[in-house]
């Protein structure tokens, strides 16, 4: 019987992620994949576009702290030289 309301799972996430960009919300093959759920094309172009502005925010999180964590890793290196310096 075909699931309502309940939250996505992290499987049927990555089933998206890897069946939408080549077939998108219309394909047969949705129900097939999650026969529990019996996903319509809205739910599954709904999904998809929540999983795109997940994926992407999350991206740019990464990058921000890359970002940060190298300016960090710069800082911390001129202080080593500094003080390498320093002690000569």
């Amino acid at each position: 019987m075909p699931r309502k309301h309940t939250r996505w799972t992290e499987e049927e996430d990555e089933l998206i992620r890897r069946h939408y960009p080549e077939h998108g919300g219309v394909w047969d093959g949705w129900a097939e994949l999650m026969p529990e759920r019996m996903p319509t094309p809205e739910t599954i172009y709904a999904r998809a576009y929540a999983i795109r502005r997940a994926d992407r925010q999350a991206d740019e999180r990464a990058a921000a702290a890359v970002g940060a964590l190298s300016d960090e890793r710069r800082e911390r290196l001129a202080a080593l030289v500094s003080d390498a310096i320093a002690d000569k």
